[in-house]
């Protein structure tokens, strides 16, 4: 929920430094809220959990909530993908529906939640799907040679390293 930017980068054979394969990002769509109903749920944000923040302070939400007013969104979102690291590379511009839910309606995921085991392995009811609207702008297609590169990693940029949602 919190990732803005994702960075690519790969390493030809051979070659001492990793190069950047593509750069995306993502902020909501124009005329388009950006809806936190999930992410203040977990964080307690919300201001509805007395139990304090952190997961012991979710699961006490998540166990005194009606599974059918858990939140759920639906977004339109804005992506932007920049293949290489020139300031003329190519740029496609994109839109998204993006759904979410956190256990709404899901009694028995809930549950299963918070048992012992899905406490331990930090558990969370939430699920999404992605379709993509539209491709506003732009051609961005990988290049021919980036199918015989290794791919030596990728970074996200967080607004919150902290969140229990990473």
């Amino acid at each position: 929920k919190r990732v803005r930017h994702i960075k690519v980068l790969v390493r030809s054979e051979g070659a001492q430094e990793p190069e950047l394969l593509f750069h995306a990002s993502r902020q909501p769509a124009v005329g388009a809220k950006d809806d936190n109903a999930i992410l203040d749920f977990v964080t307690g944000a919300s201001g509805k959990s007395k139990a304090g923040g952190g997961m012991d302070g979710f699961y006490s939400q998540l166990a005194n909530t009606d599974p059918r007013k858990l939140p759920m969104e639906a977004r339109r979102l804005t992506v932007r993908v920049r293949r290489g690291g020139a300031a003329d590379s190519p740029v496609r511009e994109e839109e998204w529906l993006v759904c979410s839910s956190l256990g709404r309606g899901a009694k028995q995921l809930c549950d299963l939640c918070l048992t012992t085991e899905g406490r331990q392995l930090k558990l969370l009811p939430w699920g999404g799907t992605a379709a993509r609207i539209a491709i506003k702008t732009g051609d961005c297609a990988p290049p021919a040679a980036a199918t015989s590169r290794q791919r030596t990693g990728a970074t996200a940029e967080n607004e919150d390293a902290n969140s229990p949602t990473n």
